[in-house]
């Protein structure tokens, strides 16, 4: 939840006025600097800001909301495990300039990679626990079972073929295999 929280603020600073302006010189910034096989990918992406600015500054802002709301209420989470980390890698990628430039004695790769192996920790715990049943996914599954596969990072690695869940420590039966007794 708390994930979500600073994915929402963040998402807050899409609505400050001149956010546009400081895209399209975001993008500017990133290509500074960066090895010249990626200038292309820059270039790319400095055109797209100049014409389509505002368009996908609302459109990243709406995306962030979304998935801050996703973190918060504990819905899609599967989806939005996957979903911020596509969408972190490519504003890393392109206004975060992969973290980039780095000079010697450089340490920072920037904050939306970290926030992407945030997410990585957030499937690992998801699976690695048993479901939370406070969350908006649980009241959902009560009534309809399949929606854990879309939101459940957990049914879909220690579920087998709709069982109860199973930690990796369990012997697996097999029925068509004559047990001891």
């Amino acid at each position: 939840m708390l994930f979500g929280v600073l994915i929402a603020l963040d998402a807050g600073l899409g609505l400050i006025p001149n956010t546009v302006f400081w895209f399209q010189e975001a993008s500017i910034a990133a290509g500074i600097g960066q090895p010249p096989w990626l200038s292309g990918w820059f270039a790319f992406w400095l055109a797209q800001a100049n014409t389509y600015g505002t368009i996908e500054v609302a459109l990243v802002t709406a995306l962030e909301f979304a998935l801050a709301m996703a973190l918060i209420l504990g819905f899609l989470r599967k989806v939005a495990y996957f979903g911020g980390i596509a969408l972190l890698v490519l504003i890393w990628a392109t206004v975060g300039g992969f973290g980039g430039p780095y000079d010697p004695g450089t340490f920072d790769i920037g904050a939306g990679i970290i926030y992407a192996i945030g997410f990585l920790f957030l499937i690992g715990l998801d699976a690695a626990l048993p479901p939370d049943h406070h969350t908006l996914d649980a009241r959902i599954a009560r009534r309809w079972p399949n929606w854990a596969r879309w939101a459940e990072v957990s049914s879909s690695v220690f579920r087998p073929s709709g069982g109860a869940p199973r930690r990796p420590h369990e012997a697996v039966s097999n029925p068509r295999v004559p047990q001891d007794p």
